[in-house]
């Protein structure tokens, strides 16, 4: 019989398959590791003697929708509960920082859920319970177009439903390239995609390089980082696809796992 045990300094960790990439696409919510830290007695902050580990219980759930691109984690209305073989009731932090906790896969037809309990499941536990539900928002019916455009600093930019300004061309984080960054009242996650083209019709190798948002309620401001090879002042256009229609997705989840992740 596997039994949960602590140990003052240790954190027992399982992950199998936590990153993009390689995933089943077709399978039920499930979780993919698995990690317990005990509380450091003389830390302020909610420590384990694990550095750089909270204390508690951090379970890493996988969620797939293989007909759908997820955009990003309505953590407002994601909310999970957890229980273990005691029938202990374990309490999940708050997900309101979910869409910024979660991983979503390159694909993005799958997402890592983090979900994190401070207390830990009670001695001799021998499996644990997950159940809730995730909402996520994705993106559909997607077009691509290209437009005309010019990037310099102070400038607006038209990227399909997303109007954004340069904020700042610096040098990028490879050789012989460039960074743009870009801010908006307009979600980013709208474009699937951007490729900047120059002056001959050649497309420049662009890749998105960092993102983030700030404010409150409605009133958000978007940034989005592009790293690009080339001279800025050579960009003529860009081909953008963008999403034309989006639709929460709920999922409900009920998973039931053991030390070994099996169900």
């Amino acid at each position: 019989m596997c039994r949960f045990t602590y140990i003052v300094g240790i954190a027992v960790a399982i992950s199998l398959g936590i990153g993009s990439g390689g995933w089943a696409q077709d399978d039920d919510p499930e979780v993919v590791g698995f990690s317990v830290a005990k509380k450091d007695a003389g830390s302020e902050f909610g420590q384990s003697y694990v550095p750089g580990t909270q204390a508690g219980l951090h379970i890493y759930l996988r969620v797939a929708l293989p007909k759908n691109t997820i955009l990003n984690v309505d953590g407002e209305k994601t909310s999970f509960q957890v229980k273990d073989s005691g029938n202990k009731e374990l309490s999940a932090d708050d997900n309101s920082n979910m869409s910024f906790m979660a991983s979503i896969a390159d694909d993005k037809h799958s997402v890592i859920l983090p979900v994190q309990c401070t207390e830990l499941p009670s001695a001799g536990a021998t499996s644990l319970t997950v159940s809730g539900s995730a909402t996520l928002n994705c993106g559909a019916d997607a077009k691509t177009e290209t437009v005309a455009i010019a990037i310099k600093e102070g400038d607006e930019l038209k990227l399909g439903p997303v109007a954004a300004k340069v904020m700042q061309i610096g040098d990028g984080f490879e050789p012989d390239s460039k960074r743009l960054e870009l801010e908006s009242k307009d979600s980013f996650d709208k474009l699937e995609n951007v490729v900047f083209i120059d002056a001959h019709g050649k497309e420049v190798e662009t890749s998105p390089a960092g993102s983030g948002s700030f404010g409150f309620g409605g009133d958000m401001t978007y940034s989005k980082v592009y790293q690009f090879k080339g001279n800025p002042a050579e960009i003529a256009k860009a081909k953008i696809t963008y999403f034309q229609k989006f639709e929460a997705v709920q999922v409900p989840v009920e998973v039931k796992f053991g030390m070994d992740l099996g169900k």
